[in-house]
């Protein structure tokens, strides 16, 4: 059980991984503020900002 990543080795990099799990996060929470804002400038500017 638990996430698949888990079951990897750590990559030979300085882990990019976490990158992309801490965009993902933050892309999820965007989507969640849109669901409940119900409009899509607000929360796709704020998601902007965040990416950069």
């Amino acid at each position: 059980g638990g996430m698949p990543g888990l079951s990897q080795p750590p990559p030979p990099t300085d882990a990019p991984v976490v990158d992309t799990a801490e965009q993902v996060y933050i892309s999820s929470l965007a989507l969640l503020k849109m669901l409940k804002h119900g409009r899509a400038g607000v929360p796709m500017e704020v998601m902007g900002l965040m990416l950069g």
